[in-house]
């Protein structure tokens, strides 16, 4: 009984072992950086959020300065070409955030004494779908406002609701809320939530900051499972020599000079005696519903060695025990004199 359950685990863990591991491979930044298309992926999901726009600073007493949202913008396919740079821009006080075409606005404000709520991001924000952050609003007796919530996933942001700041959807940043009299005003919560206004009280305050925009790159990714490389080692014969990598099934081998890097090359194949090496990747046959081709998260390495000399042995002159002819002149010489 006990060898039969070890040989159901046993087939259990080679199933396993053998599956493609299926992914969803994503990058996501909170300060602005740049982002190398891998190999194999031509098209990216991408969502941006605005950054939250800061409470300003008031240097009397009054005010209500507050933030708006930012906005959420979603790009579901993104075109992009292996091995290029992007730079994923990240708003903050307000600023927009963006990938390629993909855009999202910041939350604006208002000025001193303006008792309008602070809008939201919305003007400038491009892509699949587009959702504006919520507005800021205005205080109420001693509380200066509270910031507009950025936008969700599936949402426009929510307003403040006078020192209250707007809940965010899922997905957003929460808006932060108001402060009393003398006190500077406090941080939208990223991804942009507007930041509350200072209340001023005859010196200088601080406002709240805007919560950080964010981006966020995606791409589901089935990777085959490794190939298997096929070392070879031959003998000098003034012939060209290849070495291979077998693909597992439904893929194929893509060839690369380093363990790593992006530049492709053939299977390694010499002719003359020397070492030739490259590395092995299985590669999907077919496009995943991105048009991605996506490769084994490992590459092996595969090695051709051809030897300078072949060996040669022949009868020593006892008539039974043998020569490598790469032993040298000084071991032949040795047993000829040996035997004489």
């Amino acid at each position: 009984m006990n060898n039969f359950l070890i040989s159901i685990f046993s087939i259990i863990l080679l199933i396993v072992s053998n599956k493609e591991n299926f992914a969803q491979t994503t990058r996501t930044f909170s300060a602005t950086d740049t982002w190398p298309a891998p190999a194999g992926v031509t098209s990216v999901k991408v969502e941006c959020w605005g950054g939250g726009r800061n409470g300003a600073s008031l240097t009397s007493t009054g005010g209500n300065v507050r933030g708006g949202g930012g906005a959420y913008a979603l790009g579901n396919a993104v075109t992009v070409t292996p091995g290029t740079t992007y730079t994923a821009t990240v708003g903050t006080a307000g600023g927009n955030s963006s990938f390629s075409s993909i855009v999202a606005a910041g939350g604006g404000n208002v000025t001193v004494g303006n008792q309008t709520g602070a809008p939201g991001g919305s003007t400038g924000s491009a892509g699949d779908v587009v959702y504006n952050g919520g507005n800021g609003a205005d205080g109420q007796g001693n509380s200066s406002g509270g910031g507009g919530s950025s936008a969700g996933t599936s949402a426009t942001g929510n307003n403040a609701v006078k020192e209250t700041g707007g809940v965010a959807p899922a997905g957003g940043g929460n808006g932060a809320n108001g402060v009393g009299s003398g006190l500077v005003g406090l941080a939208g919560f990223p991804p942009g939530g507007g930041g509350s206004g200072a209340r001023g009280n005859n010196q200088t305050l601080a406002g709240g900051a805007g919560g950080n925009g964010q981006v966020i790159i995606s791409y589901p990714c089935t990777h085959p499972i490794n190939p298997t490389g096929n070392d070879l080692t031959v003998y000098f014969d003034h012939n060209p020599h290849s070495a291979s990598a077998t693909a597992p099934s439904g893929t194929s081998i893509k060839w690369y000079t380093t363990a790593t890097g992006l530049t492709t090359t053939t299977a390694p194949t010499g002719t003359n005696a020397g070492t030739y090496q490259a590395w092995a990747a299985s590669v999907n046959n077919a496009a995943d519903g991105l048009g991605n081709v996506c490769e084994s998260t490992t590459r092996v390495l595969v090695t051709l060695t051809i030897e300078a000399d072949l060996p040669v042995t022949w009868l020593n002159f006892d008539g039974y025990s043998l020569i490598n002819a790469n032993q040298g002149l000084k071991s032949v010489l040795f047993d000829l004199f040996r035997d004489a």
